[in-house]
């Protein structure tokens, strides 16, 4: 039988109504658009924004093409980005695990690929060597050098889509994929009585109630056992802590063990997901949390994933 396989995009003669300069930019962009056809739709939302090794989702990589691709070209049209632009940079790394995620990211990638055709149908030779400014900053740069980069910077991230998915696929990928998530939370701390006290050692057992926002919307329960020392930059502290409410929208409950130290000032802190503690949606929850706290601000962040299910 025939091979009925299309040549790649460049091979296929003159995208209509662009400028013969401009050809290799159009034929760039629908290639990328050919190649995440292929891959996307089939993709459950769980793969989408699985992070292989710890490295950047499909879901990331795919937004962040379809993004950059519209700023890029609003740059070269000699315009400043708008307000609803630059929110979006923050938004790029957050999952979305709704059942149509695959399609709607490949919908806005479309948008983006049709609306760049239709620019670079409108761009004159006459005006490719004129100067844009790129950024806050208004780098240096043109009309020319933002459409190439424009089209390299998404041929780059959708060649990052198939490294991805074929780590994703690989056999020798023993481990789970992980997903980051990351917010902020409140804690309130109050004191409980002590079965025991013992003479030289600050020993004390706390209530723990916090509060999570962001990826993890959630609060949680739980209590701590600290000793401090005759050295006052060194101590100790356990806790056990369950949480409930929704991870990237799938709701359950888990439970969190935190062994932290500091040693004479350096502070040594591990919070891991108990094995095996995840209910509802959240069962065969595995992975850690790091916590960082700034005046005013306590922030986390989380690498899991879901290994056996129970």
């Amino acid at each position: 039988m025939a091979n009925t396989a299309l040549p790649e995009v460049w091979l296929r003669g003159f995208v209509p109504g662009v400028s013969p300069l401009l050809q290799p930019v159009a034929h760039g962009l629908l290639q990328c658009r050919e190649e995440l056809h292929q891959r996307i739709p089939s993709l459950s939302a769980d793969a989408l924004w699985a992070q292989p090794s710890g490295g950047a989702s499909v879901g990331f990589h795919v937004r962040h093409a379809a993004g950059s691709l519209d700023r890029l070209f609003t740059y070269a049209r000699g315009e400043r980005l708008s307000s609803a632009q630059r929110a979006s940079l923050d938004l790029e790394k957050q999952a979305d695990l709704s059942p149509g995620a695959a399609l709607a990211l490949l919908a806005e990638f479309d948008a983006a690929v049709d609306a760049a055709l239709v620019q670079l149908r409108a761009t004159t030779e006459a005006s490719l060597l004129e100067t844009r400014g790129v950024g806050r900053q208004q780098m240096p740069s043109t009309v020319l050098g933002l459409l190439f980069h424009a089209a390299e910077h998404t041929q780059r991230h959708v060649g990052q889509v198939v490294t991805t998915l074929r780590i994703a696929a690989s056999p020798s990928d023993k481990a789970p994929v992980t997903t980051r998530a990351a917010g902020t939370f409140e804690v309130t701390l109050t004191p409980l009585p002590l079965d025991d006290v013992a003479e030289g050692i600050l020993l004390g057992r706390l209530s723990i109630r916090k509060r999570f926002h962001g990826d993890l919307d959630a609060s949680s329960s739980g209590e701590m056992l600290s000793a401090g020392t005759s050295v006052k930059t060194s101590a100790g502290y356990v806790a056990i802590e369950r949480v409930s409410g929704t991870l990237h929208g799938r709701v359950g409950t888990f439970v969190l063990q935190h062994t932290g130290t500091m040693t004479r000032g350096q502070p040594q802190l591990v919070v891991s997901i108990v094995p095996d503690s995840g209910t509802g949606e959240l069962s065969g929850l595995i992975g850690t949390m790091t916590i960082s706290i700034a005046p005013g601000v306590h922030a986390y962040e989380m690498q899991y994933a879901f290994g056996e299910r129970s």
